[in-house]
């Protein structure tokens, strides 16, 4: 929510691209009739500020970056500035598919990928063409990839300090020819260290499905898509198959961790990345399926237990392990090994699990590793120093 840009007030939600900026009382009718030509569906709006009248114009794809320069190029315009949207506003009423068998079957009776039936269904209900679509997914892509080089380059200075440079640690074993597995899995283990040490330093990392599970998309996908040579583009294709599926498990289940336990963030990333890297591969839609059944099935009953309510210990470690659980579980799916309790009957399972977690067990500091002595000190630690604590929840 944008409040206020170079001293004029303003309230954007993100939801449609927008151009504003300031024009003299005297023009605000020769601006009116000026952005009338951008299309129907926008929204003009004019009101007076201590600086000057202040204009808003949103709206879809014609407001965009030409049409800010040719209202800047108008002798009695001030100032003009342009913002695209972050998420579009949904101009349908269509709800998202409810279940995984919904989309796999929509996907099987057009002979397509799921990838290829979620982009279509966000261009219908945004308004946007399939490449805009598309091109916005990059741009997470991107995120992502910049997350993972940020976390690599140095060692960042986590809120808890607890502790730092993990990734570095892992790099050097890395480069040491210490691997035991080679070094692909290595790798991921780093990168998902990278991107949770970014989240954990207040950087900028892609929330997939949450801050406190934001390693295991990036670190599995783009990593393995690297070590790979798969283009990029299948690459960005295959992350809309892993948010279909967080779009399902959250509305049939949650993907907070005071709702769900752990298995709800960091097990829902590793199933949205399993799906991710099961398409990715070369999987068909039942492939797909069986890589999230297993993924969440491997994790069922994992508790939140934040030491001192920071997204660090253990959140950072258990990104690396939903990574590696997202991998297995792909392989075993690609493999053909039938996960026999359908993806929907398993995200039905984990809700009823979550929902008989005690509260303690559910990011409350309450039980399990946040209730350890070693946690305990950290903890008075951390309120000594006047840190404000932070939690994993998403509500």
């Amino acid at each position: 929510m944008i409040e206020e840009v170079d001293g004029i007030k303003l309230l954007l939600d993100g939801k449609q691209n927008c151009i504003f900026g300031l024009t003299e009382a005297k023009d605000v009718e020769l601006l009116k009739k000026e952005v009338l030509g951008l299309g129907n569906g926008n929204t003009v709006d004019f009101e007076k500020q201590q600086n000057g009248f202040m204009f808003k114009i949103c709206g879809g794809e014609t407001v965009d970056p030409e049409a800010a320069q040719n209202i800047a190029s108008l002798a009695y315009v001030r100032s003009v500035k342009f913002i695209k949207a972050v998420m579009p506003i949904v101009i349908s009423s269509r709800h998202f598919y409810s279940t995984c068998k919904e989309l796999m079957d929509i996907s099987v009776k057009n002979n397509c990928q799921m990838s290829d039936t979620i982009i279509q269904f966000e261009a219908e209900c945004s308004g946007r063409s399939a490449e805009a679509v598309i091109d916005e997914m990059r741009q997470i892509y991107v995120a992502m990839r910049q997350s993972i080089v940020k976390g690599n380059e140095k060692e960042s200075e986590l809120l808890g300090n607890m502790f730092k440079g993990n990734a570095k640690r892992m790099d050097s074993f890395i480069k040491a020819g210490k691997s035991i597995c080679g070094t692909t899995l290595s790798e991921v283990t780093r990168n998902a260290l990278a991107v949770m040490e970014v989240n954990g330093s207040m950087g900028r990392i892609v929330a997939c499905p949450t801050a406190g599970s934001a390693g295991t998309m990036p670190a599995t996908v783009i990593t393995l898509a690297e070590k790979n040579s798969i283009p990029e583009e299948k690459a960005i294709k295959a992350l809309f198959t892993g948010a279909g599926i967080g779009i399902i498990v959250a509305q049939n289940a949650s993907i907070s961790g005071a709702v769900g336990g752990c298995q709800a963030e960091c097990g829902t990333a590793s199933a949205l990345s399993a799906a991710a890297l099961t398409e990715m591969f070369g999987g068909n839609c039942s492939m797909v399926l069986s890589s999230v059944a297993l993924a969440l099935g491997n994790v069922m009953g994992m508790v939140c237990d934040p030491v001192a309510g920071m997204v660090e210990i253990p959140c950072i470690q258990r990104n690396v392990l939903a990574a590696a659980n997202a991998i297995v579980s792909a392989e075993m799916a690609l493999a053909g090994v039938d996960s026999v309790i359908p993806a929907d009957e398993v995200i039905g399972a984990m809700d009823e699990v979550g929902k008989l977690m005690p509260v303690s067990l559910k990011d409350t500091l309450g039980a399990g590793l946040s209730n350890s002595p070693t946690a305990r000190r950290f903890q008075s630690q951390i309120n000594k120093n006047g840190n404000a604590l932070t939690t994993t929840a998403t509500l």
